[in-house]
């Protein structure tokens, strides 16, 4: 599978060190990497990815996620947020199979699947590697915003284009990240754990 290094390196590393704040929204997390805290899980339904393929429970379990909530309107944090992501695509080689990337658009109007799929092609999506899905997102937001409040240390609600989900085979949300380097450190370290605990539940 190619996945080719994003270009502009320059700008992308100028992109990663803006301030955290998110279009509209207060920065919520308080710290740059938080801790994994298991607490929810997603429940995706009528669902469709960037090329209007359904998307529901089947998909969702088939892969552990790092997931990220965005829209593609935010001219702030999201676009920051969808080059940190396709810089992780480059990074997959080098952990488990099973580990994908996954963008929930809470715009679901605006968000139609060709817009995501344009969207995608902006930042150099890797279609085996990176899906991106709208429809009824605001169950999804609800039950991310509702776990992040309970995990500890934490002072408020999700901000999207802030922060990294990591999401289990079973739709489990096992932690959040920050999306600097110590955050992709760890989540990547965390979805490797997810993913081998996993493959070897299954071979049993």
């Amino acid at each position: 599978m190619s996945r080719p290094l994003v270009p502009h390196a320059v700008a992308l590393a100028l992109a990663l060190s803006l301030p955290a704040v998110a279009c509209d929204h207060k920065d919520l997390t308080g710290s740059a990497a938080i801790a994994p805290e298991p607490s929810g899980a997603i429940t995706p339904a009528k669902l469709v990815d960037q090329d209007g393929r359904a998307f529901g429970p089947v998909e969702l379990g088939s892969h552990v996620w790092i997931a990220a909530i965005m829209l593609t309107s935010c001219t702030m944090m999201c676009p920051v947020m969808a080059q940190r992501m396709a810089y992780l695509q480059t990074l997959l080689p080098s952990h488990a199979a099973s580990i994908r990337l996954l963008s929930i658009t809470v715009d679901p109007e605006k968000d139609t699947p060709s817009v995501l799929f344009a969207y995608g092609q902006r930042f150099h999506r890797d279609p085996e590697a990176w899906t991106f899905v709208t429809g009824a997102t605001a169950p999804i937001f609800a039950s991310v915003n509702a776990g992040y409040k309970r995990a500890p240390g934490t002072k408020g609600n999700f901000d999207h284009g802030d922060t990294l989900v990591l999401v289990g085979r079973d739709g489990h949300i096992e932690g959040y990240y920050g999306k600097d380097d110590s955050g992709v450190a760890r989540i990547f370290a965390d979805a490797d754990r997810v993913a081998l605990a996993s493959a070897e539940s299954a071979s049993r």
